[in-house]
């Protein structure tokens, strides 16, 4: 569905781009149960990155039968925006033509590849955040289209928005919105500092709109891990009937170090909210349990196994 197609639906809360229309994609796992990783704001290229505990989440996805991976943008540092700049003007100062968008390919890019690849089977659906999107206004080019590309899943990425179809062997599923929370570049309207309240408000403005009728509705921020769920009669606009359905609403924390605002490389303050998110069916209805992710430096710090 072309990016520039538009809803009449409006919110108060959410900027132009909300407007967007979600692409609509399907996903399947070979399991009853389906495991839900989530990667967002991964900022790849800032020594603030929590490589280590990231390496290690991505193993745990590759090595979890049923595993499915959602991608909610910001993979790369911002600088990637000066540094593909720069390579597109000597590019136009050579008078060489872009035959093509590999041509700006950057080391945060090759980086990203490397740590996707090994569960790029996995990954069901994937959207840009802000950083891509400044990028993009920067040197026209989509610098998480060119990952996609060249892991050739061009066709799990899909822009801003999303709703995905996840169904499990029984051929239940469940429908989940998902967007990264950029006010330039997604879905969900937010401030300088993103607060997770304000981003909770703005996915349940999404959630009382014509996108009603999902199950989940997903968006990153750099804050505390959150999510409520509510539980309400409403039309749902896929089967036009009234329906009584659970609907849980989740902000997922990122991969940066920081202590407060200070951000040093020196005074690191590592998070724990990473989770792993674990659908199944009871009696019909979708059911969710989540998982503390347990990375090994907390482990050999508190003597306990992850969960």
């Amino acid at each position: 569905m072309p990016f520039n197609k538009f809803s009449e639906t409006k919110y108060d809360n959410v900027n132009k781009r909300t407007a967007l229309i979600p692409e609509k994609i399907r996903y399947s796992v070979n399991s009853n149960k389906m495991k839900v990783f989530v990667l967002s704001n991964l900022f790849i290229g800032s020594d603030l990155t929590d490589i280590q505990t990231l390496k290690e989440y991505i193993s745990k996805i590759k090595s979890t039968p049923g595993s499915t991976v959602i991608i909610l943008g910001n993979l790369l540092e911002k600088q990637s925006t000066k540094d593909q700049i720069q390579k597109r003007l000597e590019v136009i100062a050579n008078g060489d033509t872009l035959e093509s968008i590999n041509d700006f390919i950057t080391e945060e890019q090759v980086e990203v590849i490397k740590l996707l690849n090994p569960i790029k089977d996995k990954i069901a659906v994937a959207v840009r955040g802000k950083q891509e999107y400044e990028v993009q206004v920067a040197t026209g080019v989509d610098p998480l289209k060119v990952v996609f590309e060249t892991l050739k899943i061009k066709d799990r990425y899909v822009g801003d928005s999303f709703i995905l179809d996840l169904g499990n062997k029984n051929k239940e599923s469940i429908q989940i919105y998902g967007t990264n929370g950029g006010a330039e570049s997604t879905s969900i309207k937010h401030r300088k500092v993103k607060k997770t309240s304000t981003l909770l408000n703005s996915l349940m403005d999404v959630a009382d709109s014509e996108y009603n009728y999902c199950d989940w509705y997903l968006v990153s921020t750099n804050g505390s891990f959150e999510q409520i769920e509510d539980s309400k009669e409403f039309f749902d606009n896929i089967d036009h009937k009234v329906v009584n359905k659970t609907r849980r609403f989740t902000c997922v924390d990122g991969w940066i170090n920081y202590t407060g605002s200070a951000i040093t490389s020196e005074n690191k303050t590592f998070l724990n909210n990473h989770k792993i998110f674990e659908w199944y069916f009871r009696g019909g209805k979708p059911q969710l349990i989540r998982h503390d992710y347990q990375p090994s430096k907390v482990i050999e710090q508190n003597g306990s196994r992850s969960r």
